[in-house]
């Protein structure tokens, strides 16, 4: 088994070493953490009392991403709509345009005419 993050999210390192991962880091922005399993057997793990891998049931993440728009009622409406179809867990996205991008970036045409890709 394995995982990827970025490697400054410390939170995200410390669950995967909580859960018996090791932790390599890589020379891109990603730490890649990986779980060695027993010959023959697949590596398992818990997430509360929920046994993840090794025959048990398979466990679905709902990928929300940043559609909450950072708003917390959004991002629980989210939550209980992966509930219902049946979802595990949802993981979710931060995202900040204005440190991932620049602010003049040029024009592009869209379907409303020339915009800037900042703000699209």
């Amino acid at each position: 088994m394995s995982a990827g993050t970025q490697m400054h999210n410390t939170t995200a390192i410390q669950l995967y070493e909580k859960l018996g991962f090791r932790t390599k880091k890589m020379p891109s922005c990603i730490t890649m953490c990986g779980r060695k399993k027993e010959r023959g057997k697949m590596a398992h793990f818990y997430i509360g009392d929920r046994k993840v891998g090794d025959g048990a049931p398979v466990f679905i993440i709902a990928e929300a991403g940043i559609n909450h728009d950072g708003k917390l009622d959004q991002a629980l409406a989210l939550i209980d709509v992966a509930k219902e179809a049946g979802a595990d867990a949802v993981k979710f996205q931060m995202f900040q345009a204005d440190r991932m991008y620049q602010k003049e970036p040029g024009l592009y045409e869209t379907a409303k005419g020339k915009r800037c890709l900042f703000f699209l």
